[in-house]
């Protein structure tokens, strides 16, 4: 033990009178300085606290509804003697991921209140959760999830059991209308026991599996659900699930036995097989239910894609398409295809056509300009992050001097127009529906900024299509016009009042004495309003007080 009491830790100060917590304790000091030991308070202090003196208080209430409770039972037990006992399930307080026992009544006062009638909605669902030994998720117990329109079980990590235990819960649930568990694992049995869920349920009609990695057989469930249960499900996301041609062929199956209206299979990777490509031809052609169609990342070859867009010419029901990063430029056929497809489809309203790697040089930029020439139906169209920039030309902008070539027969680099040949046809196109054109990425130069300021009706802030750039060029500051000398200005003022200057000094010498002060010359020019300002005129008198004495002397 140290010899320095300073390097001891110090005892706790007493407790003031004002700071008594209701379980009082006070520290005892044993086996010398430093060692401590908690006992309660004094039984007397205890008992004075406020809190104490309530939850007594409660306690004695407690206990004589408790005695109340116990006579009322023995009467209903007297009543029911002739009943047989009923077993007890010893397991029954089923325990749940929730800090205590869900507590019904406790839940009733709370925004997410839940009646009595929806209670069975929680049972199954804690009781298919035993079944599967898994553990309940709280958010859907305590804040009444379970009869929330939308359930967002998002990016858990929750594994196959889970979903399994929840699908099964779902089956008669009237009240849930859009499920979400993308990015969760939920493996095999999960996909498969989220589409044997629509055989029987009739109410949820948004699916969202995204990011979930799914094979084949798995659709056999999904087809057999929409054979039996055709009108429930019309939002299926399937994003980012490792989809391959064999999955898109069971798709094919599910367009045309269910009645989607939107499907997104984006980010997956099919697109290689040609007989599937024209199984996916042949039901784009056919689908009368799909209003929205998300293809953005696929993996169609060349002459697959070509398929895909005879389908989407034929088809007179989707109107928000996204094409989006298919690797579409860089081929003359594709972009011939999709001129025809822009130019005869008279359904699609949105359409995304961004970082297909469009360029100015191969003529795709021509093909977009001409099928929206003339398309009549389309409203918003996004070719964000191409390679059509629209560079200026410096001898058109003026922003460099038109010059010969050094090299004899030299060839100027053609200047890259880019989507500046978009918005030049549509000014005479007075039929167009557009309202925003979005280019973000791609740069814009000063051609491109006058050209939108000289439409502005159509393209500008308050004009009919609205137009989004990435980087614009800066426009030239205007240059400042030459600083003209106090001296030179002067001169330019006494000729134009026949003046010389020898001839102003001699008006501004009132008492002839050949010289001026410093405030009688500034007077003066302020008097016959010369044409200088303060710190001119300063700098003027600088230039004529040539011995710096102070006054001019014109002698």
């Amino acid at each position: 033990m140290p010899d320095n009491k300073s390097d001891l830790p110090p005892i706790p100060r007493p407790l003031t009178r004002g700071s008594v917590p209701p379980d009082f304790k006070v520290f005892v000091e044993e086996g010398g300085y430093g060692h401590l030991k908690i006992k309660p308070g004094p039984q007397e202090i205890l008992e004075e606290h406020p809190d104490n003196k309530v939850n007594k208080g409660r306690s004695r209430d407690k206990s004589a509804g408790n005695r109340s409770q116990s006579s009322a039972s023995s009467n209903i037990k007297a009543k029911f003697a002739d009943l047989p006992d009923i077993e007890t399930d010893p397991d029954s307080d089923y325990d749940t991921d929730l800090e205590g026992e869900l507590d019904c009544s406790r839940r009733e006062i709370t925004h997410y209140a839940t009646s009595s009638e929806n209670e069975h909605l929680y049972s199954e669902y804690k009781s298919q959760c035993k079944r599967y030994k898994v553990v309940p998720c709280s958010s859907l117990l305590n804040r009444g999830g379970l009869e929330l329109t939308h359930i967002n079980l998002s990016n858990r990590s929750l594994g196959p059991k889970p979903i399994v235990a929840l699908a099964a819960a779902l089956t008669n649930n009237a009240k849930v209308t859009s499920l979400d568990i993308s990015g969760n694992s939920i493996g095999v049995a999960g996909a498969q026991s989220a589409f044997e869920m629509l055989k029987d349920n009739y109410f949820i009609n948004n699916l969202n599996l995204s990011n979930n990695q799914i094979i084949p057989s798995v659709f056999d469930s999904l087809i057999q659900s929409l054979r039996e249960n055709t009108n429930t499900l019309l939002h299926l996301q399937l994003r980012n699930c490792g989809l391959n041609d064999a999955c898109l062929e069971k798709l094919c199956i599910v367009l045309h036995e269910g009645q989607l209206k939107s499907l997104d299979i984006s980010e997956n990777e099919f697109g290689f097989d040609s007989r599937v490509a024209e199984m996916f031809k042949i039901e784009l052609e056919d689908n009368a239910t799909l209003s929205e169609l998300n293809l953005a990342f696929s993996q169609f070859t060349s002459t697959n894609i070509l398929l895909v867009f005879e389908g989407l010419s034929q088809n007179i029901f989707i109107s928000k398409l996204n094409l989006a990063s298919n690797g579409l430029g860089g081929n003359e056929k594709i972009s011939k295809s999709l001129e025809v497809f822009m130019q005869t489809n008279e359904v699609v309203e949105n359409l995304n056509l961004s970082y297909n790697n469009f360029q100015d040089a191969c003529g795709q930029v021509e093909s977009i300009a001409n099928g929206l020439k003339s398309n009549k139906v389309v409203k918003i169209v996004d070719l964000s992050g191409n390679s059509i920039h629209a560079h200026d030309n410096p001898e058109a902008t003026g922003t460099l001097p038109k010059v010969e070539p050094a090299v004899p027969n030299h060839i100027s680099p053609k200047i890259q127009r880019g989507i500046l040949k978009i918005l030049e046809a549509l000014v005479d196109h007075s039929e167009t529906s557009l309202i925003e054109l979005i280019f973000d990425k791609i740069s814009v130069g000063l051609e491109f900024q006058n050209f939108v300021g000289e439409n502005a009706e159509l393209f500008g802030l308050d004009g009919k299509i609205k137009i989004v750039t990435g980087e614009a060029a800066s426009k030239p500051k205007p240059k400042a016009p030459p600083k003209i000398d106090p001296m030179t200005k002067i001169n330019i003022w006494l000729s134009e009042n026949g003046l010389t200057l020898n001839t102003f000094f001699v008006k501004l010498d009132d008492d002839d004495s050949m010289t001026l002060s410093y405030d009688e010359f500034r007077k003066g020019c302020r008097d016959y309003g010369v044409p200088l300002g303060d710190d001119e005129i300063t700098e003027l008198i600088a230039m004529l007080d040539l011995d710096g004495d102070g006054d001019i002397n014109y002698a």
